[in-house]
C-alpha cells in the first residue's frame, strides 16, 4: 500500500490535529491507530490503547501519536509518519527480525510483521508473505471520521469502475445488466514497475503481486457472476419460449376441436333434414294410394 496525501486540500499541520487513520487486519482483530498531533514533533507509542466506546479490550490493538508540528506538505507528512514510527522502534515488542531493523524499513507491529518502508522517497505499508491483507479506514477505529476521504490513500490495486456495458435482458425498459470490465494490463494491476532487487523492492513486489492476484480473482469472480446471471436469463427466456409455443399449440388444438364439432353438427342436421324429407315423401304416397 503506497502512502499518498497529495490530494488533501488542507492547511498543514493544524487541519490534521487530532485526526488520523487506522490499519486493520482482514483475518484477525488487529488494528493500529495512527493519530496526528500538531502541537509537537515527538511521537508516542501505546501497545495497549483503551478500546473505542462499545468495544471490548483488544490485545492486538496498537496506537501511534505522530508529532507533525513541522509538517508543511503531503511529502513531509508521509516522512513524519515514517520518522515517528522509526523513533519508537525500541518500544515495539519483539523487534528482533533483521527485516525490521534497516534504516528504510521500520516495524509497526510484530503481528503479521506490519511495516513501513521508504523506497526512493516514497513510502509504503508492507505485510509479510501470505498474511491476511491490510485494510484502511478513514478516521480512527471506533472514533469520528476524518474530513478527507479514503481516496487520498491510494493502492496500486484499486479498481476504478468506468462507464458500463449495458446489456438489455428483458421485455421491459428497465430489464438490463450493467457490465463493468476492468483493464488487465500489468499497469492496471500495479506490477508494471515491480522489481526484486534490492530486498526492500522485492518485499514491495511481493505485496504488489498479491494485490494483482486479488485484482485478477475479483475480475474472474465478477465475470463469473455476469455469466451466471446471463445464463439464468437465457434459461428463463428458453422456458418462456417453450411455454408460449405450448400455449399456442393448445389454442390451435382447441380451434380444431371447435371446427370438428361444427362440422359434425352440420352433418347431423343435413342427414336429419334428408331423413325428414324422405319420410314426408313416403307419407304423401300412402295418402294418394288411399284416395285411389
Amino acid at each position: 500500500m503506497s502512502l499518498d496525501f497529495s490530494n488533501l486540500n488542507i492547511t498543514y499541520p493544524n487541519d490534521l490535529d487530532g485526526k488520523g487513520f487506522s490499519i486493520l487486519c482482514a483475518g484477525c482483530t488487529q488494528y493500529i491507530d495512527i493519530k496526528f498531533d500538531a502541537t509537537t514533533t515527538t511521537t508516542t507509542y501505546d501497545s495497549s490503547p483503551a478500546p473505542p466506546s462499545g468495544y471490548a479490550a483488544n490485545s492486538l490493538a496498537r496506537a501511534f501519536t505522530i508529532g507533525i508540528q513541522n509538517v508543511t506538505s503531503p511529502a513531509t507528512l508521509s516522512k513524519a509518519i515514517f520518522d515517528g514510527i522509526s523513533s519508537v522502534q525500541n518500544q515495539i515488542a519483539g523487534n528482533t527480525n533483521p527485516v525490521d531493523t534497516t534504516s528504510s524499513n521500520v516495524l509497526i507491529d510484530r503481528q503479521h510483521y506490519v511495516r513501513m518502508a521508504e523506497i526512493n522517497g516514497s513510502y509504503y505499508f508492507l505485510k509479510a508473505g501470505n498474511e491476511p491483507s491490510m485494510q484502511f479506514i478513514n478516521g480512527l477505529y471506533g472514533g469520528p471520521k476524518n474530513e478527507f476521504n479514503t481516496n487520498n490513500m491510494n493502492t496500486s490495486s484499486s479498481m476504478h469502475l468506468g462507464n458500463p456495458l449495458i446489456i438489455h435482458t428483458g421485455s421491459k425498459a428497465n430489464q438490463h445488466l450493467r457490465v463493468f470490465i476492468n483493464a488487465m494490463w500489468p499497469k492496471n494491476m500495479g506490477i508494471e514497475d515491480a522489481h526484486v532487487i534490492p530486498q526492500e523492492y522485492a518485499l514491495v513486489a511481493m505485496g504488489r503481486l498479491d494485490n494483482a492476484i486479488d485484482y485478477a480473482l475479483n475480475e474472474i469472480t465478477r465475470m463469473g457472476a455476469y455469466r451466471m446471471r446471463l445464463g439464468q436469463t437465457e434459461e428463463n427466456l428458453v422456458t418462456n419460449e417453450e411455454n408460449t409455443q405450448a400455449a399456442e399449440s393448445t389454442i390451435r388444438d382447441a380451434n380444431m376441436a371447435k371446427e370438428m364439432t361444427d362440422y359434425t353438427k352440420a352433418n347431423v342436421l343435413s342427414q336429419a333434414a334428408q331423413s325428414m324429407l324422405a319420410q314426408a315423401n313416403s307419407n304423401s304416397s300412402q295418402v294418394l294410394n288411399l284416395l285411389q
